[in-house]
């Protein structure tokens, strides 16, 4: 929920790190999409046959898709709020 752009935090796990060598933190640009952005690129640089492996063990049905597909008109669209 934001906690890693806390003033000073970078700073203070450098401090924390000290004794196990040198170290370096950053604070990422974009702490809200990284997580979905690394995924993203893992995803398009998966070859072909690993995703007809993934295929494979998928958890999710045919019949669990077409539901979701079917109510997909009950779906609310996410809007973000503007700054304050």
């Amino acid at each position: 929920g934001g906690g890693s752009q806390l003033p000073g935090l970078c700073t203070y796990i450098e401090e924390l790190l000290q004794p196990c060598g040198q170290s370096h933190v950053k604070r990422i640009a974009d702490s809200c999409y990284a997580g979905a952005n690394g995924a993203l690129r893992l995803a398009m640089e998966l070859p072909e046959d690993a995703w007809a492996e993934l295929a494979k063990t998928d958890h999710l049905s045919r019949s669990d898709i077409d539901n979701d597909t079917a109510n997909s008109d009950r779906r609310v669209a996410y809007e973000p709020r503007e700054a304050a």
